[in-house]
């Protein structure tokens, strides 16, 4: 994969989390209801990363169905951790090709809404700016270590 179309990719996957803090702050009214749903969605488009990864290199279905019982078991749990650099690694490993870079970035974008939205809702307190600042130093792991995946790959 030639490194400007996916680096961009990254950055478009990327900007999901900034698109979701945008419309947190301007959609003030809608986030009482939605914060109950936002925790919901992301473990629903995380077991669709999870199941594209597992799909694209073709693991067994005893294989499958363990690793999907594991991730059950793990999203029962409450998660209040940082998933941008293991989607950076899925993100290299299914952006080799046209068609999986284009679905694991859509999945990416899409996780980014409501986890934006979500640091919206628990740092209420801070305007536009300070928000975007914050969010972009906490999730910029993910472009910077998926373009830096690449390079490396490239020049190995």
């Amino acid at each position: 994969m030639n490194l400007l179309p996916y680096s961009l990719s990254a950055l478009v996957a990327f900007s999901g989390v900034i698109v979701g803090v945008v419309l947190a702050l301007f959609a003030k009214e809608e986030m009482p209801t939605g914060k109950k749903y936002f925790p919901l969605i992301q473990k629903v488009l995380l077991i669709a990363i999870f199941a594209l990864l597992l799909n694209h290199f073709k693991a067994l279905l005893i294989v499958k169905l363990v690793a999907y019982s594991a991730l059950i078991f793990v999203l029962s749990r409450r998660m209040m951790f940082n998933l941008y650099p293991l989607f950076a690694v899925a993100f290299f490993l299914l952006g080799q090709g046209s068609r999986e870079l284009f679905t694991i970035s859509t999945l990416v974008f899409l996780y980014g809404f409501p986890t934006g939205s979500m640091y919206v809702v628990r740092n209420r307190r801070m305007g536009l700016l300070k928000t975007l600042g914050k969010v972009s130093l906490r999730y910029a792991v993910f472009p910077v270590a998926a373009v830096v995946l690449q390079l490396l790959y490239q020049l190995f």
